[in-house]
C-alpha cells in the first residue's frame, strides 16, 4: 500500500511513505539488523545480528514479541533469513539453525541445528542461501550439504553432500542448484534423486 520498510545494519527499522515522500516512523533498537524483512497482516518480521526475532506492529514500530536463537560470537557474511508457509514462519539464524513458528501464537514448533560443529570460529561458521518453501518441504544448502525437510515435522528427509552457490530454484516437481565447483544438478523435489548434473565449465 505504497508504504515502504527498511531495517537497516544501525538498528533502525523505518516506515517510508512512497507516494508523500516522507518518514512515517523510524524506531532504533541500538542492534544492527541482518536478515529480510517479512510483512506479515500487520506485523512486521525481522532479526538482529544476535539472532534475536522480532515481531513488529506494522503501524509504529512497537515490539509485540521477540524470540531469542542462538548467538554467534564471530560474524560472517551469511544474512539470516525468513521465509513465510501458511500460518508458520521458517528462520535459519547465522548458527546453523532452523526454526518453524507460528504465526499466530509466537510459540515455536520446532527447531533443527544443521551445522556440521558446534565450535564456531572463524574457520567453520555457518555459512549457506535462502530457504527454499514448496509443498511442505524446506530447502536449505549450507556449507557442505544441502537438505530436503519436511517443514511440518522438521525431519530432514535427504541430505546431499554438496551446497549450493545461489538460492535453489523450484521448477514444477525438479530443483536445481549451482555447486560451489560449478555443477549445475537437477534433482527431484519428492525423493532427492539426482536427474543429472552439468560441469558449467566444459558448456562454455
Amino acid at each position: 500500500n505504497n508504504i515502504l520498510f527498511a531495517a537497516d545494519n544501525l538498528g533502525y527499522i523505518y516506515a517510508y511513505d512512497i507516494q508523500t515522500n516522507s518518514l512515517l516512523w523510524a524506531k532504533n533498537f541500538k542492534i544492527p539488523f541482518k536478515s529480510n524483512l517479512k510483512v506479515y497482516g500487520e506485523m512486521l518480521i525481522v532479526a538482529n545480528i544476535k539472532n534475536n526475532v522480532f515481531f513488529l506492529e506494522k503501524k509504529n514500530g512497537e515490539t509485540i514479541k521477540s524470540i531469542q536463537t542462538e548467538e554467534t560470537k564471530v560474524t560472517n557474511q551469511f544474512v539470516n533469513n525468513f521465509s513465510i508457509t501458511k500460518d508458520n514462519l521458517l528462520f535459519l539464524n547465522s548458527f546453523g539453525s532452523l526454526y518453524s513458528i507460528n504465526l499466530n501464537t509466537k510459540q515455536i514448533n520446532w527447531f533443527l541445528n544443521l551445522n556440521q560443529s558446534l565450535d564456531l570460529n572463524t574457520d567453520n561458521l555457518f555459512n549457506g542461501n535462502q530457504i527454499v518453501y514448496h509443498k511442505n518441504k524446506i530447502i536449505v544448502s549450507s556449507n557442505k550439504f544441502s537438505y530436503l525437510i519436511n517443514s511440518q515435522t522438521g525431519n530432514i528427509l535427504r541430505n546431499r553432500n554438496f551446497s549450493s552457490d545461489i538460492k535453489p530454484i523450484i521448477n514444477n516437481e525438479y530443483i536445481f542448484l549451482i555447486t560451489k565447483n560449478n555443477y549445475l544438478i537437477a534433482a527431484k523435489l519428492d525423493d532427492g534423486e539426482i536427474i543429472y548434473s552439468y560441469n558449467l565449465k566444459d558448456q562454455l
